[in-house]
């Protein structure tokens, strides 16, 4: 690939403008005109201001993109992240995580989604199952056999009540296909 050039004006440390020609070489922009642009004397300097960044708590996108902005020159995060790897340990996932919440880059908000309800009564649940005969209500298998649950036929979630109407007794294997259907839309 040809070598190419890219004349753009960039603020130095010092706040001054200027304009530096970054020259391009096989299809890559070299670091040490990335360094004269930035107004860094070495490249050894330039990976010592990179670790700073990011001992400082920014990711390597963000130093990415400062670069860019400051440069006008693409510098990739995994280039980033290279050059931090050579110099220290990098984050870890949970450390990454919670540096990204502190800075405000990340938002995260706890959802649960099962509804908080008490423990069914086990006078009702010992009812139920009594009126039943301790038999699933769906396949017939009893209590010796499978293990049995008291389900809701309208589930809590959807407004139904704990009322001996609305509960029956189900083996645990026909309790969990009935709810995969009840997910589906198939009751």
């Amino acid at each position: 690939m040809a070598n190419a050039t890219l004349r753009v004006k960039v603020a130095g440390w010092d706040g001054e403008e200027k304009e530096v020609t970054i020259y391009k070489q096989n299809g890559r922009y070299k670091r040490s005109a990335i360094c004269h642009a930035l107004g860094l004397g070495s490249q050894s300097a330039f990976e010592l201001m990179l670790v700073a960044k990011y001992r400082d708590g920014m990711s390597g996108q963000e130093i990415s993109e400062w670069i860019e902005a400051k440069t006008g020159v693409p510098y990739g995060p995994r280039s980033v992240t290279r050059v931090v790897e050579k110099h220290m340990k990098p984050r870890g996932a949970k450390e990454a995580f919670n540096n990204a919440m502190d800075r405000g880059r990340v938002e995260w908000v706890y959802k649960s989604d099962k509804i908080l309800r008490k423990r069914l009564n086990n006078k009702l649940r010992f009812a139920v199952l009594e009126r039943d005969e301790w038999k699933c209500q769906l396949c017939g298998a009893g209590s010796e056999a499978r293990v049995l649950e008291v389900d809701h036929i309208v589930p809590v979630s959807e407004g139904g009540e704990e009322t001996m109407e609305n509960l029956r007794t189900l083996c645990h294997e026909c309790n969990i296909r009935k709810s995969q259907f009840y997910k589906e839309g198939k009751r």
